[in-house]
């Protein structure tokens, strides 16, 4: 799955519908590339987090990724039928991708308002991504992905939130002397305020005349699932805004 798109600048009625659209699109591609999921089961518990909203800042995890592109305003989502169907009323939307000096790519996605039941919001999320992987062929010619890690669920220390599951895989591709390495980490957090994606990609190319791609490859390797859910930790601490 490609994240080096242009960032788009759009807005009005015509941006409307972005971070959802992007969040559920992004959730599928994911799904499609890593397989099944593992669902966790266990009772909702205390009352959770003190109200807050969402604000994306200009850099993330002590300042070592920079946001990259014009992306991190406000969206009004509280017509939005996606919010609506996961239970996500009076929401607000907000996404930002970020960089960091070896190319490597964080994107952060938040949707926050009030969530009455926010495992069921996160059950509902991730079946996006299952319904992604049924309806997506990600078999191509000299492509192979495979799930490093799937679905879990990860505690990591500092998070206060209801729930978090994250997901690691790796898709490699070979056409004549050009191949290339896509590597993936994602993790998904909700609590009674908001639902929130974070992605950490690392794009490599081998054999690739740099006319044929806008950006050199990254330099690196990608958060391993446990090591994306301390730094989702650490980001969601962040973006977080008490009210």
């Amino acid at each position: 799955m490609s994240t080096t798109s242009q960032p788009d600048t759009t807005t009005g009625p015509r941006k409307k519908g972005k971070v959802m659209a992007l969040a559920a699109g992004a959730l599928a591609a994911a799904g499609a590339l890593t397989g099944g999921l593992l669902w966790y089961q266990s009772s909702r518990g205390g009352d959770g987090p003190k109200p807050y909203t969402v604000s994306l800042p200009a850099t993330v995890l002590d300042g070592s990724f920079k946001k990259d592109g014009d992306e991190g305003g406000t969206e009004d989502l509280t017509k939005d039928a996606t919010s609506k169907k996961l239970g996500i009323t009076d929401a607000k939307g907000a996404m930002g991708r970020y960089a960091n000096a070896d190319k490597q790519e964080l994107n952060v996605m938040g949707v926050y308002g009030r969530i009455d039941d926010p495992r069921k919001t996160l059950d509902a999320m991730l079946a996006m991504a299952d319904k992604g992987m049924n309806q997506h062929d990600s078999t191509f010619p000299g492509m192979k992905s495979e799930t490093l890690t799937p679905w879990t669920e990860f505690r990591p220390s500092g998070f206060d939130g209801t729930s978090m599951r994250c997901t690691a895989s790796r898709t490699t591709g070979k056409t004549g002397p050009a191949s290339f390495a896509h590597e993936l980490a994602q993790c998904v957090w909700v609590d009674g305020s908001a639902v929130g994606i974070v992605q950490h990609t690392v794009t490599k190319y081998e054999g690739l005349p740099s006319s044929a791609r806008n950006e050199p490859g990254a330099k690196g390797k990608a958060m391993s699932a446990k090591e994306l859910s301390e730094a989702t930790a650490k980001v969601r601490g962040e973006v977080r805004q008490e009210k």
